[in-house]
């Protein structure tokens, strides 16, 4: 007996009573006569790369959701990294946010950067304004 998958979308089309009876009947003719387009089954390892696609997507997805709360949670507190870096959570920004994260003083934090990244921030008076340490100073964490 072979056995055929078809698309169930395809089926519908050809009947439009639904029930189970009508639906066999209407199928059996169809094959018979081949009218039926055989589905498209993938392979078992294609079936497991598109899965793993799909959950790749779905983690791209969630890193940047992640990253988007970062910037909305450091925007009202007056921080504004992207003076300085051009990625906040490249190698100097990450150092940045955990120098903030443990309560370092802004010299602490500074002395841990690249130099180029440290004549940026020094240079920027927006990035280190009295406003912005606020958090530094006070040793307020978020978590």
């Amino acid at each position: 007996m072979v056995t055929i998958v078809g698309n169930a979308r395809d089926m519908k089309a050809f009947t439009h009573k639904k029930t189970d009876k009508i639906d066999s009947e209407v199928i059996a003719k169809l094959a018979l006569n081949d009218m039926v387009q055989p589905s498209r089954v993938f392979p078992k390892n294609h079936r497991e790369y598109r899965s793993n696609i799909r959950l790749r997507h779905k983690l791209v997805q969630k890193r940047t959701d992640i990253k988007n709360e970062a910037h909305a949670i450091l925007a009202p507190e007056m921080f504004n990294l992207k003076d300085v870096l051009t990625d906040i959570f490249g190698k100097n920004g990450r150092e940045i946010l955990s120098g903030i994260s443990s309560g370092k003083n802004v010299d602490q934090i500074l002395q841990n950067l690249s130099p180029n990244v440290r004549k940026k921030a020094l240079r920027s008076e927006s990035f280190w304004t009295e406003k912005s340490p606020r958090v530094l100073q006070s040793g307020f964490r978020y978590v």
